[in-house]
């Protein structure tokens, strides 16, 4: 197999959430590159990077650190500071110094990615400052990331234009990050419709999130069939949000089959429902 598809393989494992599977094909491949160009080469200095990564989502901040400040210190000195995988790197120890609760060092860190163009670091930049209650200087970096693309900053922004009261601009991104195929923005789109009395719509986005395998979302589609009373349909939904692990849809099957007399269905979901440690 090519140097290429070996990284491409890796990838996939990251995405199937196989860390240690990841771990181990980068770590083979790095001295591999090393011996054929050298260890200083982009291709060896990109496999270190995606394997400090690795380490995060894996995680294993403090190993992540280490080698993400060797490597940055590699690429500065051959390739430059300005370097795309410089800003990649950085953002890689802002993620592991986030993940170790050093929010204040993180955020030094996901600044100076962002400067060099890393859309992750701005978008993680807006979660930081949002729950530093600064929605201005949130809404700024969400923006930027969004901008360039980022989806889960698209979906960020409607939900803080929601929670500010301004639903035509919370409409808007929430539309943007749903063509973009974000599923919880399906889901959001209903919450937002359903609040301002478009029922019928809001039953639409709930379903094709729900549809999606938006676990949330078929809990709430459900209550919603329900309180319109297709009790049928809403006790499918309810179900499959239940046995996929949702505590909510549980206690409402319990409401339900007690509803029916059916006490011993009622407190089997109940019980589910605390061993899910229900409030």
């Amino acid at each position: 197999m090519e140097f290429a598809d070996r990284l491409a393989r890796a990838h996939e494992l990251i995405d199937d959430e196989d860390y240690p599977g990841a771990v181990g094909a980068v770590e083979a491949l790095i001295p591999e590159l090393a011996a054929a160009f050298g260890e200083h080469h982009e291709d060896v200095l990109h496999a270190r990077v995606l394997l400090a990564h690795t380490h995060n989502s894996a995680e294993e901040p403090e190993r992540a650190l280490a080698l993400a400040h060797a490597t940055l210190s590699d690429i500065e000195a051959h390739l430059g500071e300005e370097h795309p995988l410089a800003a990649r790197a950085q953002l890689v120890i802002g993620r592991g110094l986030e993940i170790l609760n050093r929010l204040d060092q993180a955020e030094t860190w996901y600044r100076r990615a962002a400067g060099g163009g890393e859309t992750l670091a701005m978008a993680n930049l807006g979660f930081l400052r949002y729950s530093a209650g600064d929605t201005v200087e949130a809404t700024a970096w969400w923006r930027r990331a969004a901008e360039s693309g980022h989806v889960g900053a698209m979906n960020n922004l409607g939900f803080l234009y929601e929670e500010t009261g301004n639903t035509g601009r919370a409409e808007a991104w929430y539309r943007r990050a749903v063509n973009r195929g974000h599923v919880g923005a399906m889901n959001n789109l209903g919450f937002l419709f359903g609040r301002t009395g478009q029922i019928a719509e809001a039953r639409v986005w709930f379903r094709r999130a729900a549809e999606a395998g938006h676990v949330a979302a078929m809990a709430n589609l459900g209550l919603l069939l329900y309180g319109a009373g297709d009790t049928g349909e809403a006790e499918r939904w309810l179900r499959r949000a239940a046995e996929a692990g949702n505590v909510d849809a549980m206690t409402h099957l319990g409401h339900h089959y007690r509803k029916l007399g059916d006490t011993e269905r009622a407190e089997e979901w109940f019980r589910r429902a605390a061993d899910g440690q229900h409030p």
